[in-house]
């Protein structure tokens, strides 16, 4: 690079610079700042710049044009000149500077939009060869995207989308405040201690350990709530709150929802195979249904399990509108399938004080069968229990004739706590 002169800046030698006709440009280089200097161009026109070489790098010379000179006062061109100066002078060139903070810009990006979701399926990944098929079975359930048996997803699909930056105390706080949450409590529960597993783990990996929020982690609240042992006993009805829950039932404005807590009630069966129950299912010459199930298997492939009705409830089911393949049917959604009743539930309940979960009406029809004496054997069978006992296991085969008559006792009792006239 060949050597200049430097002057001090002037108005009037800035004013007085010009590009001679047998030129392009020319430069005025400034002593205020190393580097610093005003193009004069051909056509007139001037600009400030910055034109340095960078020390030990073998002749290679930085050059920026600052702006227009017009635009910028000396002040304003020395502010931008001196740190591309001083990283000249410190071996770095600017543009490869800018280069790396871009890179370096672009990476935390990618990384404050890391999601919970993505680290939870990491984890899975990597410690999934360190855990038992039923660890592996419940973790992978915990953030399971929703599908047509578990319409909502898992329980930690709900944080799946946010960024591990964003999970803070007060964002699961309110999870597990949420109405989803609250109506899931046993899959809820096991979900957080999940979650907290996950965001441990994830202190020791690089990629995640400057996102989690230690102050998350640390919260003796959330661990006391994630530690919290179901109160799965309190989400039941007893004999002498029946009547609410119909009366509650009674108000809600959907008749597909309305149907089906009442059936679900009444069968005892889990939510999700009362949902799936379609008209195929039906035998109108035994006045029985088969269902899909987790023990017996599904229908579909020659399996379910097969339970009578009661005659009201028979009769119930046959009056409703047969709108597609399933009973309790909805047009919003894709298969033509109930997918989430909870809401409308919800808002009936707080109507009337009714204190229990969909999955506490099952628990509600096992404990009137408990009140009513029904053998443990047959309430196990009607509500798909796993079987018992070397007996139940390999030799005990069920009628539905032999089941019926427990089927409309139960039938008789629950509906003999509703008041009149709202069936």
């Amino acid at each position: 690079m060949p050597k200049r002169t430097a002057v001090r800046y002037t108005r009037d030698k800035a004013a007085r610079l010009s590009c001679p006709p047998d030129k392009t440009r020319v430069r005025l280089f400034l002593t205020d700042v190393g580097g610093l200097c005003i193009e004069a161009y051909a056509t007139g026109g001037k600009k400030w710049a910055f034109l340095k070489k960078v020390k030990n790098s073998e002749n290679k010379v930085y050059t920026q044009i600052l702006g227009d000179f017009a635009a910028l006062s000396l002040e304003e061109a020395k502010a931008l000149a001196s740190p591309l100066s001083l990283l000249c002078e410190q071996g770095i060139n600017p543009r490869d500077k800018a280069t790396q903070e871009a890179q370096a810009r672009e990476k935390q990006a990618k990384i404050e939009t890391l999601t919970f979701g993505e680290l939870f399926l990491d984890y899975i990944e990597q410690k999934k060869s360190q855990w038992s098929a039923n660890s592996l079975r419940d973790n992978k359930q915990s953030i399971a995207n929703p599908t047509v048996k578990s319409p909502s997803g898992g329980p930690l699909h709900a944080l799946a989308t946010t960024p591990l930056a964003k999970l803070s105390r007060e964002a699961v706080n309110a999870w597990i405040d949420s109405e989803e949450a609250l109506d899931r409590q046993t899959t809820t529960n096991k979900a957080r201690r999940h979650m907290f597993a996950a965001l441990t783990w994830g202190l020791d990996q690089e990629k995640y350990e400057e996102l989690i929020d230690q102050k998350l982690l640390n919260s003796k609240t959330i661990k006391a709530r994630t530690n919290a042992k179901n109160t799965k006993n309190d989400d039941t009805l007893r004999a002498n709150q029946l009547p609410s829950f119909f009366t509650a039932v009674s108000t809600i404005s959907n008749p597909t929802i309305k149907s089906y807590l009442i059936t679900t009630l009444l069968m005892g069966c889990r939510r999700e195979e009362v949902l799936g129950l379609k008209w195929a299912y039906l035998d109108s010459d035994s006045k029985s249904t088969k269902i899909n199930c987790k023990v017996a298997g599904m229908v579909e492939e020659g399996k379910g399990r097969a339970i009578p009705l009661g005659d009201w409830l028979w009769d119930f089911i046959n009056s409703l509108p047969k709108n597609g393949d399933f009973i309790f049917s909805s047009a919003a959604s894709k298969n033509g399938q109930l997918r989430n009743p909870d809401k409308a539930f919800r808002e009936a309940k707080a109507k009337h004080a009714v204190k229990v979960t969909i999955h506490g009406l099952r628990r509600t029809y096992s404990n009137m069968a408990d009140e009513l004496k029904i053998p443990s054997e047959v309430q196990h069978y009607l509500q798909g229990h796993a079987p018992q006992g070397v007996r139940q296991q390999n030799y005990k085969s069920w009628d539905i004739e032999v089941l019926r008559p427990y089927q409309k006792q139960m039938e008789n009792f629950l509906l003999s706590k509703c008041p009149e006239g709202l069936l």
